[in-house]
């Protein structure tokens, strides 16, 4: 009875200070999860980018045997285009910036690895900084 008495003018709930400490420990598990999901995400896209190249080459290569081509000729989107299910590719990190190889931007020789100016190429990829 006693115990009843004395425990009914307290409020029941949580603190500040308690409140504050999971404020804090939930912002500094965000802390350690951002930087992580920021180089997954640049990862993410550089293995985007290799994959839209390597897609590049090999569309390059059947359009060549196709047409008989010599290895120093030159091929444009639109010869490629047929040979690429998701039509012309671009970095995921400069969505309008295409592909290119010596030739030019938008063409490509059959016997040299298409490039990007930010991941480099699939046989010579560019880390990240």
């Amino acid at each position: 009875m006693k115990t009843d008495h004395f425990n009914r003018g307290k409020k029941r709930g949580f603190t500040l200070v308690e409140i504050m400490v999971v404020v804090a420990i939930i912002g500094l598990l965000c802390a350690m999860l951002l930087p992580n999901l920021v180089r997954a995400r640049a990862t993410t896209q550089r293995n985007d980018c290799l994959n839209n190249l390597r897609v590049i080459e090999s569309s390059l290569n059947q359009w060549a045997m196709e047409f008989h081509k010599q290895s120093s000729d030159v091929a444009v989107w639109t010869d490629l285009n047929p040979y690429i299910k998701k039509g012309p590719l671009a970095c995921p990190n400069d969505p309008k910036g295409l592909y290119s190889s010596s030739a030019g931007s938008g063409s490509f020789v059959v016997n040299e690895a298409p490039f990007c100016t930010l991941h480099g190429s699939v046989t010579d990829p560019v880390e990240p900084q």
